[in-house]
């Protein structure tokens, strides 16, 4: 149905005022005009092998380019009109084996930054299967530049923001289920959350 989203996972502003969505569960980006009516989707319909896998993020850049992060990767930098695959990076390769993309933001220069958790289901985390959480930065062009690894174990969720100075804010959350006599106990859930700071030289 036009303008409906599904579950909706990131927002992003183009500068002339439209509004991009990612919609995990419908594996497409929702366009609606600076009055907020709907427009079109994007990427719904890509070739096989080229599609959107379960948005989770979007963000634009100074030059008005959509950067869209799947959950299972890659991240892809489309054309905000067209939903034209420009390039994509960031792929979850071996030996790392799988990545789960939770977020994705730029800084004012340009450069890309994705929030991701790797080494652990990403339904099933918790403290029990080590999973690793970090920030992966890249160019415009999509060149790999460095990996930053939080402290925080296991994280169910990282989101990142970067301020004009270039500091780096990882917000993170992690959720133990406990066992109890061979069970999951959904009402014995440990949460945590806290935010790391880093700053880029």
């Amino acid at each position: 149905r036009p303008g409906m989203i599904m579950v909706a996972k990131g927002v992003a502003f183009h500068p002339d005022g439209r509004i991009y969505v990612a919609d995990m569960d419908a594996m497409r980006v929702s366009i609606f005009d600076a009055d907020h009516a709907f427009m079109r989707f994007l990427r719904e319909h890509a070739p096989q092998g080229n599609r959107t896998n379960a948005p989770s993020d979007v963000a634009i850049d100074a030059a008005g380019d959509l950067f869209v992060a799947s959950t299972y990767g890659p991240c892809e930098k489309v054309s905000p009109d067209t939903g034209e695959r420009l390039f994509a990076f960031a792929y979850p390769l071996p030996p790392d084996g799988m990545m789960y993309i939770d977020d994705v933001c730029l800084d004012r220069w340009g450069d890309v930054y994705l929030a991701v958790r790797s080494g652990a289901d990403p339904v099933d985390s918790g403290p029990d299967h080590g999973g690793v959480a970090s920030i992966l930065k890249y160019t415009n062009a999509g060149d790999y530049v460095t990996t930053i690894t939080l402290s925080a174990k296991a994280p169910t969720r990282v989101s990142v923001a970067v301020d004009d100075e270039g500091r780096l804010y990882a917000a993170y959350s992690t959720a133990a289920t406990k066992i109890v006599e061979g069970m999951k106990v959904p009402e014995a859930t440990e949460v945590t959350a806290g935010v790391e700071v880093f700053v880029q030289e």
